[in-house]
């Protein structure tokens, strides 16, 4: 909308809203630009948080495999160990039977007493230090693995509280995704409304330029009754003058007596008549150097607006302060137009007491001599003359008319292509919030995942308890074993008649007990090695889960001030096409005023002279903006490294506005002009308090050196 009502505005005013409708469309496919980079920087994250959440997924994985492993080797070892029972609890019935064949024996208490000392000597007494020495490396190991349960299930704990956290982080990123997505359909909305707006404010205009046309008729109508009231009064006047003639003819002869009389009064008539053509040159004059005062204020006029437009195509926001004045100025002028024109219906009023004297004085000039019909004819051409330069003017407002209809034509033309680019982009606008949408309903399902993950480890970690309760079951049955294998040795005490028998069988058992022994302290110590082992796996795990927890959190924070700028400068931006679309109006009432000011002022050659200008202003907006769609179009399709090639653009702006400052340099008729506006610019930006900014300075300075 701010590039068709810049075109009105040139093509009514001298070409030069074109520069603000270029910045209008710069500055919203920059911001379209910028909409793009963000999501897909958006896009890059939630793909390295995808690789992240895999590499999260494979050690979980690992996890799992190792907790497999450690089911597998606790279900090995209670194999083992089940065997060890079945083989212990058949030795002791083995000796069962065999205290019982004993028992049958007759035996002394005596003897029995000198077994059972031998035997609790021989048996006993290497194998106590041993026996208490498991002893307290069982209490030892137990404490450890109540003191790693401990640890365990606190690690458990805070891994459920850091899930909770990421699960009320991501709630919050979809809750402030959800607003982002409502403020940005209300902006939608808000800028639908105002194309609809300004669509009216277009009509409006419309009707206003039909009315004011079919005034313009109403006056040209009125001016051809006008020429045609004065023919008729032209008409009766010859009428009057021929009887007059013919009335001087017949009192001829008897003036002829008279006219030494008459010749005296001619003379002073001849005089008054001088002074009379005197006053009337000399009011023609004023009236000729008043129109072209008036010429060269309404060329001046249109120069300065083709110069304020230029100025305002680069101070942008500058120009609304200095708006007040400029209304200040254009009524004083006004104000001064409505003066010169109470001057000239004075003068006009003058003249028209001065015709009715002519008038009277020719009428008596008829009545007394003939030789002033040469006056009569000379009005007559003056007349005519009139009537042709009545009809050129009609002409002229008839071709004024026919260009102002095309204007409005190529204006709706472009207003419907603008309007028909508004509505794809925000076609695209909706695909890229429904691509959003696709993605937070995926990062809800692995939500879900890894919370479904986390139940199946915590009911792996009950069936491991589960296996230490078993194992500590077990220990309390090898406790009891010991126990009998004691009371097996007591028993063999009292047997003492199979003496040697016996110590063979001591000796075997004894040196199956060491084998056993043995067995035991390397089962034990290798499965004190895996669980010292995966304890510290699972500590190194843990560590690495917390520093990537920290990472996750400090992206978070990153994406989240982002964010914060991102909602700023879109504020600054909203805020700016509201300054722009009010600058725009003001504009646009601006250029009515001018055309009222201007319709019977400007000539064809100068009309002409413009209009070509302004097909040329119009092709080289068009080339500048295919440039910026191109560039747009090209910035999509790059990667985030490859940036923006400012320098490159601004070249070609400062060519191009280069260019466009020759081409408004040709209406500037001279050096003083532009240096007097220049100044008067830099008066009112330094009265404003805008003009203390490095890049407007700069601007300003490189405007006074092109318009040099």
């Amino acid at each position: 909308m701010a590039a068709s009502s810049s075109l009105v505005a040139s093509m009514d005013g001298g070409g030069g809203g074109l520069n603000a409708s270029g910045t209008g469309g710069v500055e919203i496919a920059k911001a379209l630009s910028s909409m793009q980079i963000r999501n897909e920087q958006f896009r890059h994250l939630y793909e390295e948080l995808k690789k992240e959440y895999s590499t999260l997924s494979e050690a979980y994985a690992d996890c799992q495999r190792t907790l497999e492993k450690s089911t597998e080797d606790n279900r090995q070892m209670q194999e083992k160990f089940k065997n060890l029972l079945d083989k212990l609890q058949m030795d002791n019935r083995k000796k069962q039977t065999q205290i019982e064949e004993m028992k049958t024996q007759l035996l002394d208490n005596s003897k029995i007493d000198q077994i059972r000392d031998r035997l609790s000597s021989e048996v006993e007494g290497p194998y106590k230090l041993a026996l208490s020495q498991l002893g307290n490396q069982l209490e030892q190991t137990k404490g450890e693995l109540t003191k790693v349960r401990f640890e365990l299930n606190a690690r458990i704990k805070e891994h459920a509280s850091e899930l909770s956290q990421r699960d009320q982080i991501a709630s919050e990123i979809q809750l402030k995704t959800e607003k982002e997505l409502g403020a940005l359909r209300k902006e939608r909305d808000l800028l639908q409304q105002h194309i609809r707006q300004e669509n009216q404010k277009d009509t409006n205009i419309e009707q206003n330029r039909s009315r004011e046309i079919t005034q313009l008729k109403a006056k040209i109508e009125q001016f051809v009754q006008e020429l045609n009231e004065a023919r008729e009064v032209k008409l009766h006047a010859e009428q009057i003058a021929s009887a007059a003639q013919r009335e001087l003819l017949k009192e001829r002869s008897l003036s002829k007596t008279n006219s030494s009389l008459i010749e005296n009064e001619r003379d002073s008539l001849k005089q008054q008549l001088t002074t009379t053509h005197h006053e009337l040159t000399s009011v023609s004059e004023q009236l000729t150097t008043a129109n072209r005062q008036l010429h060269e204020r309404d060329l001046r006029f249109a120069q300065i607006n083709s110069e304020y437009e230029n100025i305002q195509h680069r101070f942008k926001v500058e120009v609304a302060n200095h708006k007040i004045d400029l209304a200040k100025v254009q009524r004083e002028q006004l104000e001064q137009q409505e003066q010169l024109k109470l001057h000239i219906q004075e003068l006009e009023e003058k003249i028209a007491v001065l015709t009715s004297d002519k008038s009277k004085l020719q009428l008596n000039m008829q009545e007394k001599e003939h030789n002033l019909l040469t006056s009569v004819q000379a009005v007559r051409e003056d007349e005519w003359k009139k009537i042709s330069e009545i009809t050129n003017e009609k002409l002229n407002l008839e071709a004024d008319l026919n260009i102002l209809k095309k204007s409005n034509d190529e204006r709706q033309k472009q207003f419907d292509i603008e309007r028909d680019r508004l509505y794809e982009q925000i076609k695209s606008l909706e695909k890229t919030r429904d691509e959003l949408t696709k993605e937070n309903t995926y990062l809800n399902t692995t939500i879900k995942q890894m919370n479904d993950c986390q139940n199946e480890f915590e009911r792996e970690q009950e069936k491991s308890r589960e296996l230490y309760r078993k194992c500590a079951k077990l220990e309390s049955q090898l406790a009891s074993t010991n126990g009998i294998e004691q009371e097996l040795t007591e028993i063999n005490l009292k047997l003492k008649n199979e003496l040697n028998q016996l110590m063979n069988e001591c000796h075997s058992n004894k040196q199956e007990v060491q084998q056993m022994n043995n067995q035991c302290t390397t089962t034990i110590e290798n499965a004190r090695r895996a669980f010292f082992n995966e304890r510290k796996e699972m500590e190194m795990k843990i560590e690495q889960l917390v520093e990537q927890l920290k990472n996750y959190k400090t992206k978070i924070i990153e994406l989240q001030r982002e964010k914060k700028e991102y909602r700023l400068r879109h504020q600054n931006f909203s805020q700016k096409l509201i300054e722009k679309s009010q600058l725009i109006e003001a504009k646009l009432n601006e250029i009515k005023q001018k055309e009222l000011s201007l319709q019977n002022v400007v000539s064809l050659q100068t009309h002409n002279r413009v209009k070509r200008q302004l097909s040329q202003l119009l092709k080289k907006h068009a080339q500048f903006q295919t440039l910026i769609d191109a560039n747009n179009i090209n910035r999509s399709s790059v990667q985030l490294d490859d940036k923006y090639d400012l320098n490159s653009m601004l070249t070609r702006l400062d060519r191009l506005s280069h260019e466009q400052n020759h081409q408004l340099n040709d209406f500037i008729p001279t050096k003083e002009t532009s240096s007097a506006l220049s100044n008067h610019f830099e008066s009112s930006l330094t009265q404003s308090g805008l003009s203390s900014s490095s890049p407007d300075k700069r601007k300003i300075i490189r405007f006074e050196e092109e318009s040099d």
